[in-house]
């Protein structure tokens, strides 16, 4: 099969996923210290045969690492040089805290070329197993998936979907209260290691 870069650690899915499709995984360590898009960088060009696609995830779950716009700019330019797909993962979207916004791959000009991006009402509106989300992107990519969850399901539970309508629609307070809990348990965390 294709090989498909993910981070490591990384969210179990991104790895799963790759393999149940098929694919041979290539870790790139997501580590302290290390210069994770120079890794990003080096797997592509040294992996033979060269990676068709790489699963990122940013706030990242496990490690919390988070990037800024310039990482996708680059992760984009990167991707166009070598012919790469990017599929990013962006979960934890407002789960951030002290003022810091999660850049969506979507900012960078060009990244519909070769990016989609997936966003998961689990999070952010405390939805977790309702299994309801979305995809943007490349349209040729979305088109693909579409047809593949045709054959796979027949869509979600109507009165789920008509909740995750009012929770997109309605007001986001509830998304900033979600945050800020997990920011004072994430205090008490530092704190009680401190």
């Amino acid at each position: 099969g294709d090989t498909v870069l993910v981070p490591n650690p990384s969210y179990p899915i991104h790895i799963y996923g790759a393999v149940i499709a098929g694919a041979q995984v290539r870790s790139v360590p997501l580590v302290d210290g290390v210069d994770f898009f120079g890794e990003l960088e080096r797997a592509i060009r040294e992996t033979i045969p060269r990676p068709k696609m790489m699963i990122l995830g940013f706030p990242s779950n496990p490690t919390a690492q988070c990037v800024e716009l310039d990482f996708f700019e680059r992760v984009v330019a990167l991707a166009k040089q070598y012919n790469v797909l990017v599929i990013h993962d962006l979960a934890y979207a407002d789960i951030v805290y002290d003022g810091w916004k999660a850049p969506s791959i979507m900012q960078v000009p060009g990244a519909k070329d070769i990016a989609v991006e997936f966003f998961t009402l689990s999070k952010s509106y405390n939805m977790a197993g309702w299994r309801i989300g979305f995809m943007v992107g490349n349209p040729e990519l979305v088109s693909a998936l579409a047809r593949i969850k045709s054959y796979h399901d027949y869509g979600t539970f109507t009165p789920l979907q008509v909740a995750a309508i009012a929770a997109l629609e309605g007001d986001q307070q509830c998304v900033r209260d979600i945050a800020e809990q997990y920011r004072q348990r994430r205090n008490v965390l530092v704190k009680g290691l401190h």
